[in-house]
């Protein structure tokens, strides 16, 4: 037999019942051997903003959720599967797993031959995760897209192109990543020549504007709530947006806008393109980083992947599954990844893998799936298309601002759903009219019994004092996701605690901060394990963000009275034990804190609890004495409706003379008629100006000014003088705070700290010459040693490098350990040229002072001046783990200059 009529054979084989039976065999392999199928299913979290957007789509009702931050598609599906009993959540599930399993044989066939799809859904078998979640259900989309890329990209028409639109459009219900591959595909249709022209243009209009007719309704809808147009997700990629701005490689999980202070008035995406267009190299070499990341995973993959498309590159179906996963990987590496973002790309990896596999066996030399797989893809296309119609009619019917959106007119529409009556025993819950809530509970527990609404039952029994309120130590809840059950453990803490089991109490919260820090520990993983800068940028968002049990557990307390939640403050921050030495010590701060204290005065204030109300302020104050405390207690009282209430604790606090509690005293005395109090209004300038102080530093600078003018009309001593002059200094006027210094000591004898005062407003305001004749006069006036060390660095802020140094010298002769003065002297060693001795300084400094952290920042500054990153990295590292009190500024540049040798480091 010759070598052509051989190969004729092998190419007939590759259609032949062995073909068929291999690629079932394949078949029966991957069922046998896929990863195990859980026994258990969790529905979606209560915490899932998919599942509550859902119910009210599905519902019509507009409960207060941001519907538009998940698109409709899984929103709908989470909420339709979240009320499914164990068994039928199975069910459902594995029919996605089937779906996903059919679409991964059916591209094996379409791109190569039946063994090619036994081959690649035994690879998908091992890849893909069951679920109904969305790292299961996109697979799904996305593999449905390139089977009909693959079906209708040999001869694109206009039937073609509206069965890819579609395909392309649910995958869009379900998540925005492919938005801009139509674009692409019909790009790519019109400059190839499968067909003629006109069939081309028509499959590019077909597969371009039909994903947008099916996003009409979506878009409608989101016009009509946020009156603006919202094509997609809306905030939910911001976050990306803006750590992949700053170079991040992997997905950081807390508040960005924190960590970065986006402006209100502009968009995560405006910000960020200024971020990349500031450092453009930047932000590629971030990519570069997360393509490397990303191939890592599964580089025999994506080897085998790219044989094959080498292999077959003249086969346009697999030249569109190329492009497809060209356009996957590329759109995903643009900002900060994760690996379950790329759990829809590995099955047409393994699609376009399995090909060269069976290559190698069987050779074909065309596709011969096509007729067979028809079917069951028609199948598969058939049920999601209806699942994505049902979402987009829930769209289109869901109420516009102004329509009867309230859970009453969802009532009244439709009396059953479970969810409705939830949402309105929670609202009657959050009012803390717990009788009133408590048979909207039952009838939801009852008609739906999903685990999140067991917990709200059970809750609303303890609550109410029901004999039933042990439901919360009955409940089973073997199927639960880590957040219900960090809420089931974090009630029956409350519960344990209400009855004076602090022994149980102590064990279930520890069961709960453990479990959470699993689940954050997950999260984080990725980042804490990618590269110098995530880890750095993670380490700042865990700073910033809040932590889940205490934000849970103090929303549970919110729910009783004040003297019981201050009782329960009290007996939980008094457990000891080594268990609450592990997981209670973020708790401690929170309900030991001011805040938690005056948040619950709020509380009394609002819920007319006088006794309350005087218990909760006594304790803030006691938690923070500081100026800004007394302002805020002042502000509070301000805005009760009855003076009584506030005197006594007022007129504790009074004893100190703070400004802003003797002039709320004052005016609530006034207003209550008491003449004698109404006199505590002081005709000094103290108050004034420590009121002035107080509001510069929270940004009223018009009503600082005022008070001001009425501190300066009042006699003023030099103090007074002193602390005018700093506040006019620190709101940008220096000019002002130096004529009125003039103006003071024109009038009284000068002495060193008059005259060091008006030179630094002199160095403030930009006179030189002012200045320097300022600091020689200090210098006749028997100035002390702190007083010259102040002296030194006004003469380094002039350049008078060596003058300052001399001083130091001095200084440094009669006290050789002083850090603050060896930290000068390195500061105008290092600015003279000096880096040895500069060094030498600042180390001594760091010695003989470890909390002065201005040695830290300017010795790691001078050693990445010098090219030693590494030792400056470790001196940042050091300045940032020592506790002692400093000013936050200067923490806080120490944390950028660190984060910004990390990036230099980068790239």
């Amino acid at each position: 037999m010759s070598l052509v009529s051989l190969a004729a054979a092998r190419r007939k084989a590759a259609r032949s019942l062995p073909a068929w039976a291999l690629a079932g065999a394949a078949l029966v392999v991957a069922v046998l051997f896929m990863r195990s199928f859980p026994a258990d299913l969790p529905g979606p979290s209560v915490g899932s903003p998919e599942l509550h957007a859902g119910e009210d789509l599905i519902h019509g009702v507009r409960s207060g959720v941001n519907v538009s931050y998940a698109m409709p598609l899984q929103s709908v599906l989470s909420a339709l599967v979240s009320h499914l009993p164990a068994g039928r959540l199975l069910a459902a599930a594995l029919v996605v797993w089937t779906a996903t399993m059919v679409l991964a044989f059916t591209l094996g066939c379409l791109l190569h031959s039946p063994l090619a799809g036994g081959l690649s859904a035994l690879a998908a078998s091992r890849l893909l995760v069951p679920g109904l979640d969305y790292p299961a259900v996109y697979p799904v989309c996305v593999l449905l897209a390139a089977n009909v890329l693959a079906w209708a990209g040999r001869s694109p028409g206009l039937w073609g192109g509206l069965a890819l639109g579609a395909a392309l459009g649910l995958s869009l219900l379900e998540r925005s990543p492919l938005f801009l591959f139509p674009l692409v595909a019909a790009v790519y249709a019109l400059r190839t020549r499968q067909s003629a022209p006109r069939q081309r243009w028509s499959y590019a209009a077909a597969l371009v504007l039909t994903p947008l007719v099916l996003l009409i309704p979506w878009m409608r809808m989101n016009h009509a709530l946020h009156g603006r147009l919202v094509v997609f997700e809306a905030g939910r990629a911001d976050a990306n947006i803006v750590s992949g701005s700053l170079g991040a490689v992997s997905t950081l999980e807390g508040d960005h806008f924190r960590l970065v202070g986006v402006p209100e008035d502009l968009s995560p995406l405006a910000w960020a393109a200024g971020q990349v267009l500031g450092d453009p190299l930047r932000y590629l070499a971030a990519c570069a980083r997360r393509a490397g990341l990303v191939l890592s995973m599964h580089p025999a993959l994506f080897l085998l992947a790219a044989v094959g498309l080498t292999l077959f590159r003249s086969r346009h179906g697999f030249r569109l599954c190329g492009l497809l996963a060209a356009y996957y990987f590329a759109v995903h590496c643009a900002m900060p990844v994760q690996p379950r973002y790329f759990t829809p790309l590995w099955p047409i990896l393994a699609g376009l893998a399995a090909s060269l596999a069976a290559e190698a066996a069987l050779p074909a030399a065309e596709p011969s799936g096509r007729q067979p797989c028809a079917g069951p893809v028609a199948a598969v296309y058939a049920l999601c298309l209806g699942m994505g119609l049902f979402a987009l009619h829930r769209v289109a019917l869901f109420p516009a601002a102004g329509a009867d959106t309230g859970l009453e007119a969802g009532l009244r529409r439709q009396p059953m759903p479970a969810c409705l009556w939830s949402m309105r025993g929670k609202a009657n819950l959050g009012r803390r009219d717990v009788q009133t809530a408590l048979p909207d509970l039952r009838r939801a527990a009852l008609l739906g019994p999903r685990i999140d609404r067991l917990l709200d039952y059970a809750w609303a029994l303890i609550l109410a004092d029901s004999p039933g309120q042990d439901l919360i130590h009955r409940l089973n809840l073997p199927a639960a996701g880590g957040d219900d059950l960090m809420r089931w453990r974090l009630i029956r803490a409350v519960a344990y605690l209400r009855k004076g089991k602090s022994k149980e109490a102590l064990a279930a919260i520890a069961e709960a901060a453990k479990l959470w820090d699993s689940m954050w520990g997950a999260v984080r993983s990725a980042a804490l394990a990618s590269n110098p800068l995530d880890r750095e940028l993670q380490a700042r968002l865990d700073l910033a963000s809040a932590l889940t049990p205490e934000r849970e557990l103090a929303a549970l307390f919110k729910a009783l009275p004040v003297a019981e939640q201050t009782a329960l403050a009290d007996r939980l921050t008094r457990l000891r034990g080594q268990a609450a030495d592990q997981a209670l010590p973020r708790l401690r701060r929170r309900f030991r804190g001011a805040d938690w204290w005056f948040a619950l005065a709020e509380q009394a204030a609002d819920s007319g609890d006088r006794k309350g109300f005087i218990l909760a302020a006594q304790r803030a104050l006691e938690a923070d004495a500081s100026v800004s405390a007394d302002a805020r207690l002042a502000s509070l009282c301000l805005r009760t409706p009855d003076p009584r209430w506030c005197l006594p604790v007022l007129r504790r606090r009074a004893d100190g003379r703070r400004p802003d509690v003797l002039l709320a005293l004052a005016r609530l005395a006034a207003r209550e008629g008491s003449r004698a109090e109404a006199r505590l209004d002081p005709n000094t300038p103290d108050p004034w100006l420590e009121s002035a102080d107080l509001a510069a530093r929270e940004g009223r600078s018009q009503e600082a000014l005022a008070l001001l003018m009425k501190a300066r009309a009042l006699p003023m001593k030099k103090d007074h003088m002193l602390m005018a002059a700093r506040l006019y200094r620190n709101m940008g006027d220096s000019g002002q705070a130096l004529e009125m210094s003039k103006d003071f000591f024109g009038r009284t004898s000068g002495d060193a700290a008059g005259w060091l005062v008006m030179a630094e407003l002199a160095v403030d305001a930009g006179v030189r010459p002012a200045a320097l004749s300022y600091l020689e006069r200090a210098g006749f006036s028997r100035p002390s040693p702190d007083e010259l060390g102040k002296a030194a660095v006004l003469f380094q802020r002039l350049g008078e490098h060596r003058r300052s140094l001399a001083i130091l010298n001095g200084l440094l002769s009669r006290d050789p350990d002083h850090a603050a003065y060896l930290g000068d002297r390195g500061v105008a060693h290092a600015l003279l040229g000096n880096q040895a001795e500069a060094m030498a300084d600042l180390r001594h400094a760091i010695a003989a002072d470890p909390g002065l952290l201005s040695s830290y920042l300017s010795l790691g500054s001078l050693l990445t001046s010098c090219g030693r990153r590494s030792e400056a990295l470790r001196v940042y590292d050091d300045a940032l783990r020592q506790p002692g009190p400093d000013r936050q500024s200067l923490r806080k540049a120490v944390h950028e200059a660190r984060a910004a040798l990390l990036e230099n480091r980068i790239r």
